[in-house]
């Protein structure tokens, strides 16, 4: 079975679920030049557009408020329309230091990563 294949000015389409602004509009900057792009701002809105929009992929944060990356795609997966998308879940990961203190090491993303 041969799959429809995209015309050639047609673009995949990504969702982006972020609750950080300046990430989202980071994120969006490198994406849109090969991509159509559309952003949510947090879990539940990601839901809602996952739903209406259908995209060909999800990039999503995990740490949000309302619903965070890991319940949203736990949520699009239960779900028969929408279990197909693949999901990229962004990570900020914290790490402890001696005397308590943490420290925080920045997301750092390759625009050629996608």
């Amino acid at each position: 079975i041969n799959e429809p294949q995209p015309e050639k000015d047609e673009k995949s389409h990504i969702l982006v679920v972020e609750d950080d602004t300046e990430m989202c509009y980071y994120l969006q900057q490198i994406l849109e030049k090969e991509y159509r792009v559309d952003l949510a701002k947090d879990g539940l809105e990601g839901w809602e557009k996952a739903k209406q929009l259908s995209p060909d992929l999800i990039v999503t944060d995990v740490m949000m408020p309302g619903m965070n990356g890991i319940e949203l795609t736990e949520k699009l997966k239960e779900e028969f329309t929408t279990c197909h998308i693949p999901v990229i879940i962004l990570l900020k990961i914290f790490g402890g230091k001696p005397g308590g203190r943490s420290s925080f090491r920045c997301r750092s993303l390759c625009p050629q990563a996608f």
